[in-house]
């Protein structure tokens, strides 16, 4: 029995080695023939020696020996000829050697598969984690799953104001059905099997559809013959689930279902995150429509408000101004300190006058409607220089051309801001102002000599919040540069190829 002993030592591919040990088993007690009937990876598999007189017309001695430390229903078989029986105990070493063996394939088996589907769950987390875009992650899921649980169709349900929503899909257009299948809603409490798995807390297998007759048959689901239901669950609470289905029969296993169980513990948290991402997203996206529907009625706020300066305010002073000259004329030139009063008023009108101007031009210059984004900053800058004692140096392309309205606008308001946080905060003497267009963008470049600031400032306040508000309606964005004593420098982009058929 040594070589033998040793045979089962020394080999543990079990498919190289089994057919070995029965041959040397065999010709060791002179057998017919030896059957092994065994079950690996739940396949029932048979290995059958045969010796050389297996065919003599000897009486045969048949002798059967259970296996059950490696499964209950695993056996060896020794066929042997009448006259060639030898001891019991050799039979039953022989088999218990062979139980032994195929324990720790068994067992050796079982620890590759435990680590594969640790690997495959870690993979599948890895990918799953990878994207926070709700149904790109979802389709990813239905994707991965086919790995651990082979099924015919897939579906992932979320739950929603306590209805189930059918948000992903597979395989459905393989049995005819070329619809949309996002729009398949489900009332939990009035559709079989589908609170069981909710609220259950663990997968739900149905063997045979055509044996419940609960089943409701969808359009969408005529094909389906075995049915597996997951939850998703997370931190205790049930967002979803998902199903699996077959056109056959009892086809999911309770290993199918401990699978997808386990798959299902790492998903659930994924689809959360990117549930709530889309739900930011979908705020943001609303604070972004709000925030440019808010900039577009302060602008017509301001245009209104400006020809209103021009036409009505302006007109009134104006011809105020002329009453005051009319009322001087009336007035006896001797009469010094009445005339010295209607001087001084007429200066007061006048001031005020070109204070309206001022600021009439300030909401809304004309000449950025009429000749364009250089010549309304070119004044807008010289008028700044002039009123603040700031040096200000502007440079821009010579052959610098019209741009979309919104662009044109958005440009002005920012320099417009810019100028006034440096006027107000900066202590600057000297700030530079550069307009460029380059490959389908606009860069500004806004830089001044002033004290500067600390980086956490740039988010909280010195005007920049509408600067960025203003760039978001534009897809623009926003690089701002400061230090202390050193003065600050913001550079602007703005992409203006996609507004271009705006361009007047």
């Amino acid at each position: 029995m040594n070589d033998l002993s040793l045979a089962l030592s020394l080999d543990s591919n079990i498919g190289n080695t089994l057919p070995g040990i029965l041959e040397m088993a065999g010709r060791y007690l002179n057998a017919q023939s030896i059957q092994l009937q065994f079950v690996m990876g739940n396949v029932k598999q048979e290995l059958v020696w045969a010796g050389p007189h297996a065919k003599s017309q000897d009486k045969i001695y048949q002798k059967t020996i259970n296996l059950p430390k490696s499964g209950g229903k695993n056996r060896i078989l020794f066929f042997l000829s009448e006259g060639d029986v030898l001891p019991e105990i050799l039979f039953e070493l022989i088999a218990n050697m062979l139980d032994f063996y195929l324990s720790a394939q068994l067992l050796l088996t079982a620890e590759q598969s435990q680590r594969q589907l640790v690997e495959s769950i870690n993979t599948i987390s890895k990918i799953l984690t990878s994207t926070l875009d709700r149904d790109e992650l979802l389709s990813l899921f239905v994707n991965q799953l086919e790995n651990l649980a082979p099924y015919d169709t897939a579906s992932v349900m979320l739950l929603k104001d306590g209805l189930l929503y059918m948000s992903a899909a597979k395989g459905y257009e393989n049995f005819g059905n070329q619809g949309d299948v996002s729009n398949v809603i489900f009332k939990p409490d009035k559709t079989f099997l589908m609170k069981e798995v909710l609220y259950g807390g663990e997968p739900v297998v149905l063997n045979d559809t055509r044996q419940s007759p609960q089943w409701e048959v969808l359009p969408v689901g005529a094909h389906i013959r075995s049915w597996m239901g997951v939850p998703l669950i997370v931190n205790g609470e049930t967002i979803g689930l998902f199903s699996l289905d077959k056109a056959i029969p009892n086809f999911f296993t309770e290993r199918h279902a401990q699978l997808a169980f386990a798959l299902a513990k790492h998903a659930s948290l994924a689809i959360a995150n990117a549930v709530l991402f889309s739900k930011v997203q979908k705020a943001h996206q609303e604070l972004q429509g709000l925030s440019a529907q808010v900039i577009k009625i302060q602008e017509n706020e301001r245009l209104r408000i400006a020809r209103e300066l021009h036409d009505h305010t302006g007109q009134a002073l104006l011809a105020l101004r002329a009453e005051l000259q009319v009322l001087r004329k009336d007035i006896s030139p001797n009469d010094k300190e009445v005339q010295k009063r209607i001087n001084y008023l007429d200066r007061i009108v006048l001031e005020v006058s070109e204070g309206m101007e001022q600021l009439a031009f300030d909401l809304r210059p004309p000449t950025l409607s009429d000749f364009g984004l250089v010549t309304a900053l070119k004044q807008y800058i010289e008028d700044f220089e002039k009123r603040m004692g700031i040096k200000a140096v502007f440079v821009h392309n010579k052959d610098f051309k019209r741009l979309p309205e919104n662009i044109e606008l958005t440009s002005y308001r920012i320099v417009q801001e810019a100028l006034t946080n440096i006027a107000k905060h900066a202590k600057a003497d000297i700030v530079d102002i550069t307009l460029n267009y380059h490959e389908g963008s606009v860069y500004l470049v806004i830089k001044d000599n002033g004290n500067g600031f600390v980086s956490d400032s740039a988010t909280k306040g010195y005007g920049l919040v509408g600067i960025r508000e203003r760039l978001n309606q534009v897809g623009g964005n926003l690089e701002i540069k400061s230090q202390i004593d050193l003065g600050t420098e913001i550079v602007v982009r703005i992409p203006v190829d996609e507004w271009i058929g705006d361009v007047r």
